[in-house]
């Protein structure tokens, strides 16, 4: 983790890929660390670090005290079209997890989905349909 939040681009973009990997199979191991991740995601870094951060969340379960910031996060990410793909794919993710734990965010966010999809990529419809779906069935 040190290496994760490392002032070297190119140590900090490495890191990403291990860290982002490690909390997929290990969720527990990142949570000490999820305040520190969120504010790492404020300054300008390498997308490297961006997509798997989300990755992160996206396969965990989002500590409360952190359910509002990385939502704001995960929203510009999904509506900003200039993001790659799977940045915008997996801030989708988080951002229906915390959504359908907090119910007066499903109709925002159902609808800004649907907005993004006639022009997303086919890795953005094919997540955004299932979040619909998702979202709608609630």
């Amino acid at each position: 983790m040190q290496l994760f939040f490392a002032s070297d681009m190119r140590t900090h973009q490495r890191a990403a890929w291990i860290v982002g990997r490690g909390g997929e199979l290990y969720p527990e191991a990142i949570l000490p660390y999820a305040d520190k991740m969120i504010e790492n995601l404020r300054r300008p870094i390498h997308d490297a670090v961006i997509r798997n951060t989300m990755r992160v969340f996206s396969k965990m379960e989002i500590p409360e005290a952190c359910e509002g910031n990385l939502y704001v996060l995960a929203f510009s990410y999904l509506l900003d079209p200039r993001q790659p793909v799977a940045i915008r794919v997996f801030s989708m993710t988080v951002a229906a997890q915390i959504a359908l734990r907090h119910g007066t965010l499903i109709p925002e966010l159902s609808e800004v989905v649907k907005m993004i999809l006639p022009q997303g990529s086919p890795g953005i419809k094919s997540r955004g349909r299932n979040i619909v779906k998702l979202l709608d069935s609630t």
